[in-house]
């Protein structure tokens, strides 16, 4: 077994290990191995992987194909925080990339600029490398003064580009496999037939599965699902800021009511109980419809990003 072969194996079982739902690594070096397009068995599986929350890639001669894998992987994953990788052979168009990936990730937070690569790449195409360099600088500030909580309308955005993505990925799959099956049907041993017939009904599936993949996601954005459920979840908000406003209203009544037993004589003079009437409301009620108000939506919206 050669090198490439064992290092592949290798990183097929790292894959392998980091989907599993209760995996505990959360943090994965690979720099300076020198993978080159080994790198990609495991950005392939990045996208979609939530365990890892740091990774560092540095120093594997991956290219712009490997920058290309990594910036699908950043559309679609929510949970990485740190990305290094330097010296990977990166040229302007890898850079550009993964800048308009970062224009749809909202959770990375540190990205360390790769100068090894940003120097070569200048180099060669100052214009589109300044330009690279600056939107993902913009897209890491934004996240880093961003709280982690997605808007509803981002996290339909990343649903939908995941959609999209995966897609593109078994395509491009099947393609692999399509061209291997040409390239050994005319092999001769019979041996061969029976894994031949498996791989083509592997891709007939993977097929099918990207024609059900739009389907189910429209099912799940349904206008009656959405709708029906936020009815009643703003229902019941409706009827938590009556109570409040009940007990709002029971508080300041107690208020008069002490005012009245330590001070009668104040209160009794012309337009003093008027005001403090006034008063006691604009100090709380302002409160109620701001502040309850506020929390009530955020509690909405964080109940349907859970559900979904």
């Amino acid at each position: 077994m050669d090198d490439d072969t064992s290092a592949a194996d290798v990183l097929h079982r790292i894959v392998q290990l980091i989907q599993e739902e209760d995996c505990p690594i959360q943090s994965l070096s690979l720099a300076d191995s020198r993978l080159k397009s080994g790198t990609y068995i495991l950005l392939n599986a990045l996208g979609t992987n939530s365990s890892l929350t740091k990774i560092d890639i540095s120093g594997n001669a991956m290219g712009d194909r490997g920058a290309k894998l990594l910036a699908k992987a950043l559309q679609i994953n929510n949970k990485l925080r740190s990305v290094i990788w330097d010296k990977n052979n990166t040229t302007a168009f890898g850079f550009l990339e993964i800048a308009h990936a970062l224009a749809r990730n909202y959770t990375l937070q540190e990205m360390p600029l790769p100068m090894s690569d940003i120097s070569q790449a200048y180099r060669i195409s100052p214009e589109k490398t300044e330009e690279a360099v600056q939107l993902i600088q913009q897209c890491l500030l934004r996240n880093n003064q961003t709280k982690y909580t997605l808007p509803v309308e981002i996290t339909g955005l990343q649903e939908e580009t995941s959609s999209i993505l995966c897609q593109e990925m078994v395509n491009e799959m099947c393609l692999n496999i399509q061209e291997r099956i040409e390239s050994l049907s005319t092999y001769p041993e019979k041996e061969a037939e029976f894994d031949l017939a498996f791989a083509e009904e592997a891709v007939k599936d993977a097929n099918f599965t990207i024609s059900v993949l739009p389907v189910l996601y429209e099912a799940w954005h349904s206008p009656y699902k959405n709708s029906k459920l936020q009815h009643k979840l703003e229902g019941m908000a409706d009827k938590i800021s009556d109570a409040c406003s009940q007990d709002i209203q029971a508080f300041s009544q107690l208020i008069m009511d002490a005012a009245e037993n330590l001070c009668p004589k104040i209160l009794q003079k012309n337009g003093v109980r008027e005001k403090l009437v006034t008063s006691v409301s604009d100090v709380l009620l302002p409160q109620k419809n701001t502040e309850l108000e506020s929390s009530l939506d955020h509690a909405i919206k964080e109940i349907l990003n859970k559900l979904k």
